[in-house]
């Protein structure tokens, strides 16, 4: 029996030993590409990044710009801050965002600045960056609150320490400025939310 059982065992130990040798073989290959991602990423380049959201037509500062490394020839950013700083963006940027040359070209703008005074007072994470919808308020036992912009930016947001006066600065869309106006000329009390309504 034992005679019988040798042959079964020696091809039993032979695919155990392969596949043994793949997993090696592919751990080691794995740890080899992290440490070269890792190499690469420490010796790449620096360039100049947002830190913190800007709206477009802000004038970058110091305190706008900080530094990040990227893999060398990943992109063409801006390389110092000085040749950033004290000019003016044409695009809105996020936080963390590369800056690059574009971002200052004139662009065909296809969005408007508006500030509205608030009803009440936005959440507390509606901040610079954010993304909110814009509604009217009509008085008492009118007709239910109409939406007048969405998707529109934060470009500020102007709170009182009684949270009464809020205000807000937010970039939308040429198409939907008439309509936010002819809300406010009209008398109307005008709160944003997040999308859908949160």
């Amino acid at each position: 029996m034992s005679r019988a059982l040798a042959p079964t065992l020696r091809r039993s130990l032979r695919r155990v030993n392969g596949r043994t040798l793949l997993g090696i073989l592919l751990v080691t290959a794995s740890a080899v590409g992290v440490g070269y991602t890792v190499t690469e990423a420490r010796s790449g380049d620096t360039v100049i990044v947002a830190s913190r959201f800007l709206a477009s037509g802000s004038v970058v500062t110091e305190g706008d710009v900080s530094t990040a490394l990227v893999s060398t020839g990943v992109t063409a950013g801006i390389t110092r801050a000085d040749i950033a700083i004290g000019r003016t963006l044409q695009v809105s940027i996020g936080e963390g965002e590369l800056l690059t040359e574009r971002l200052f070209e004139p662009q065909d703008s296809m969005t408007e600045s508006l500030r509205l005074d608030l009803a009440t007072a936005p959440a507390s994470d509606v901040v610079a960056g954010s993304r909110v919808t814009v509604w009217s308020l009509p008085a008492a036992g009118g007709p239910p609150p109409q939406q007048l912009a969405e998707n529109a930016t934060v470009v500020a947001v102007h709170n009182t320490s009684l949270g009464t006066e809020d205000s807000i600065e937010i970039s939308i869309d040429r198409r939907q400025v008439p309509q936010v106006l002819a809300a406010v000329a009209s008398g109307f009390a005008v709160m944003v939310t997040h999308p859908g309504g949160g």
